[in-house]
């Protein structure tokens, strides 16, 4: 039996619900993106707290990450 940990197939890259964003600026092999499988959360916004004081985001994920709720 080995002890090596395997990477998931089952990445947020191969998921329904992922958005790609962009390749993350330290790595050549992976991006990120946006998990769009539930609606926005909102969140605090420093720059426009006068104006916008919350805005919606989706979660920012790398391609390799994972979860118990991805979908192919």
């Amino acid at each position: 039996m080995s002890n090596s940990v395997q990477r998931p197939t089952a990445n947020c890259e191969a998921c329904t619900y992922w958005q790609y964003v962009a390749p993350l600026l330290d790595s050549d092999a992976d991006s990120f993106g946006t998990c769009r499988k539930n609606a926005p959360a909102a969140t605090a916004h420093s720059e426009h707290s006068m104006s916008f004081p919350l805005i919606a985001v989706w979660p920012v994920t790398s391609s390799n990450d994972w979860c118990g709720d991805w979908v192919g």
